[in-house]
């Protein structure tokens, strides 16, 4: 937690001071090789308390909104605005915020009306997926989320495929799935079009004779916090002119030593997609309080060997369309694929729980370090955890 520190003027940032971390390091950087030491030491601390303060911020606004979901957006990022300024929140950081409160005033409307027109689970199973449920739907409207619980597995189990056919066109719904899917606690997941979210809670006798404790709180929990995941996140892409480039310079290397390299590159590209969708699952199970084993196990398990259904390293096209196309890179790109998708990836996620773990040793709590790591690449976790808990 944040402290006062002895040695140095507390706080680091002072009151009406703007701090933005890529112009002060550039100042930093400009300053003699005698005075940078000390400035490095202040840019630091700037930085730990910024986004220390900032990751409070965030965690402070969410229970607001939970106490009183109807806020309106000015009131929202008056609100922001205030608590925020003391951590020299800069525009972008600011502007990051509006852009997150509009889509959250939004949803929220979407959802409150929907319900005034459609006053049941069954109704609103109708309208939304255009067929007749077979069961008992109950619904409620949520923070960012219209919520379904499900009392029959076939219902439950559309829902499920829904979502699966997003991530997985041309999907169809067969028995296999529908056997995948009744074993699910819940799923969340946007219609096209829509703007709100879905999160559908499987209350199936099925359910309860796999798990009788599954209900209802920690399927709340897990789903919610994808749902603010979404709200304060920006989607990852890889970067295709890197990609390219790379593809390029594999075709021109002429040893085996360089074009290694270059795949190794080409897969670290790749998985930053992979990455980031782990990330929204590590904090989403750390939200519902699954223990960090069997989540590692989770998004470990290979889809094809031992049915994972968080293998998204496996989901992944782009390396699956370089190995198509270059039938002669086959033996060099199994190694890269071993070395980045196993290896290094298998070490970045050890290095976020641990991260994790320090943070809670240190005393932070739950929501505070989501918010901290929310906006953070997961391979960055422990990095970040070590600023912040430096002494």
């Amino acid at each position: 937690m944040q402290e006062e520190k002895p040695n140095r003027e507390y706080p680091p940032i002072k009151k009406g001071e703007i701090f933005v971390p890529e112009e002060a390091i550039r100042e930093v950087l400009k300053v003699s090789k005698e005075e940078r030491r000390s400035k490095l030491a202040e840019f630091k601390e700037k930085l730990k308390y910024q986004q220390e303060g900032l990751a409070k911020v965030q965690a402070e606004m969410i229970e607001k909104i939970r106490e009183n979901p109807d806020m309106s957006f000015n009131e929202m990022f008056e609100l922001f605005l205030s608590k925020a300024a003391p951590y020299g929140a800069n525009e972008d950081q600011e502007e990051k915020a509006r852009i997150a409160l509009e889509k959250y005033e939004n949803s929220r409307r979407e959802i409150v009306d929907w319900c005034e027109y459609n006053t049941t689970g069954t109704e609103s199973f109708f309208e939304l997926f255009k067929k007749k449920p077979q069961g008992e739907v109950e619904q409620s409207p949520d923070l960012l989320s219209l919520n379904l619980r499900c009392h029959d597995a076939d219902d439950f189990a559309y829902i499920f495929f829904l979502g699966y056919r997003i991530n997985h066109p041309g999907a169809r719904f067969e028995e296999s799935l529908r056997q995948k899917a009744i074993h699910y606690k819940g799923v969340n997941l946007t219609l096209p079009g829509s703007k709100f979210s879905i999160t559908a809670e499987n209350v199936t006798e099925t359910l309860k004779q796999d798990d009788p404790d599954a209900f209802s709180d920690e399927v709340f929990r897990h789903e919610e916090q994808h749902s603010f995941y979404e709200l304060f996140n920006e989607e990852v892409e890889m970067n295709d002119c890197l990609k390219n480039s790379v593809l390029e310079k594999i075709k021109r290397a002429n040893s085996e030593g360089e074009k290694f390299d270059l795949l190794k590159k080409y897969l670290r590209e790749v998985r930053k997609i992979a990455e980031e969708k782990s990330k929204d699952e590590i904090l989403a199970f750390y939200k519902d309080g699954t223990a960090k084993e069997i989540v590692c196990e989770k998004l470990t398990r290979k889809k094809k060997k031992e049915g994972g259904s968080y293998d998204f390293v496996a989901n992944e096209k782009g390396w699956r369309i370089l190995n198509e196309k270059n039938e002669d890179l086959q033996p060099l790109f199994e190694k890269a694929k071993q070395v980045v998708f196993e290896e290094e990836y298998m070490e970045v996620l050890q290095n976020a729980f641990s991260a994790i773990e320090k943070m809670e040793n240190d005393g932070y709590g739950k929501e505070e370090i989501i918010a901290l790591f929310t906006h953070e690449p997961l391979a960055k976790w422990e990095k970040v955890a070590g600023r912040v808990l430096e002494k």
